[in-house]
């Protein structure tokens, strides 16, 4: 399958990653990350198979084959067909319990940094008020982190 090409005005925007990998079928170690782009023009690899779904400029692809995009359209017969070669599988979601052992492990070895350059301290108090603030901040950043790197749909654990 060859990719047609992309001429400068037609480069794809990456818009974002989705809570789901493409797996062939058969063949669980073929996977890729599925991103959404957006592109005025059509970049779909199979715009000579079938009319294109473009109304809306979005286009399916994934961030580890930067080339290979599909139309709305095709994308969905891909994985949706009588005989789909793919299918979509969701990533599995993380729990606040699990957010939450991340954030302790990380919040000990940052103290223990912190002691480390103090060796004289005799004891490591923080005020309760701080604590929360500090667990409250870590927490944040780590599902924000998680959204925009790991899964985009993850919700925050802190609210679940």
């Amino acid at each position: 399958m060859t990719t047609h090409e992309t001429s400068p005005a037609q480069t794809p925007k990456f818009i974002g990653r989705l809570p789901f990998r493409s797996v062939k079928v058969g063949e669980p170690e073929c996977n890729l990350d599925v991103t959404v782009w957006l592109c005025d023009e059509n970049v779909c690899e199979h715009h000579l198979e079938g009319q294109c779904d473009t109304a809306a400029d979005i286009y399916y692809g994934s961030a580890e084959d930067p080339v290979t995009k599909f139309c709305p359209r095709h994308f969905y017969e891909m994985h949706f067909d009588t005989d789909a070669a793919y299918r979509l599988v969701d990533l599995e979601p993380l729990s606040k319990r699990d957010v939450e052992r991340m954030v302790n492990k990380a919040a000990d070895a940052f103290w223990a940094v912190i002691v480390q350059n103090f060796p004289r301290s005799v004891s490591g108090d923080v005020s309760p008020l701080a604590t929360v603030a500090l667990n409250r901040a870590q927490m944040d950043a780590v599902n924000e982190w998680i959204r925009n790197n790991v899964n985009p749909r993850h919700g925050d654990a802190a609210a679940e």
